[in-house]
């Protein structure tokens, strides 16, 4: 339906259309630009993708990109700029206190992220839904495997949260896979 209003306001289908299919957050969002597009301008657009990830070093990437292949194997990955001792990530175990793991430096932001289902319970944790296209210095996220059983696009969802992070990612609980 947005698809639809966004081209008739746009009579000349002439646009840019910026988006990583991946971080998907609605059972109703855009899988490929291809069959998102083609029914408006059928092949007449093309798609340029980013190879260059400038905000998530590659340590932290590299987690994310395992819960990537998951649900998207053949999706690109940008090669992250940040490498060498950018980026720690730590794996805790299940019922860690993230507030215990989060890293607690001054002029530095720090987030708990878990499932939108559970974000009333901790005071201060905030949903995967309210961190999509933001970015912090540190990041717990909490329960993966609850994140991706929590909605229909977990996957995409645990995929967003892990890639948050520009210094540290710290996972309490199990990775799906």
């Amino acid at each position: 339906m947005e698809w639809r209003m966004v081209m008739r306001r746009c009579p000349t289908k002439w646009m840019t259309i910026v988006g990583d299919t991946a971080q998907t957050g609605s059972p109703a969002g855009v899988d490929s630009w291809a069959e998102t597009l083609g029914p408006f301008v059928g092949d007449r657009f093309v798609t340029h993708r980013l190879s260059v990830n400038y905000r998530t070093p590659a340590r932290i990437m590299a987690v994310a990109e395992r819960v990537l292949g998951l649900f998207a194997p053949d999706a690109p990955v940008g090669v992250a700029l940040r490498g060498g001792d950018d980026g720690v990530v730590r794996f805790c175990a299940a019922g860690t206190d993230p507030w215990a793991v989060l890293p607690r430096e001054e002029g530095r932001l720090g987030v708990v992220i878990v499932a939108d289902s559970r974000k009333g319970e901790t005071p201060g944790v905030l949903g995967v839904s309210d961190v999509k296209g933001l970015e912090f210095d540190d990041v717990v996220v909490v329960d993966p495997l609850v994140i991706v059983d929590d909605s229909p696009q977990g996957y995409q969802d645990l995929f967003v949260a892990l890639t948050r992070a520009t210094r540290s990612l710290v996972v309490i609980g199990e990775l799906p896979g």
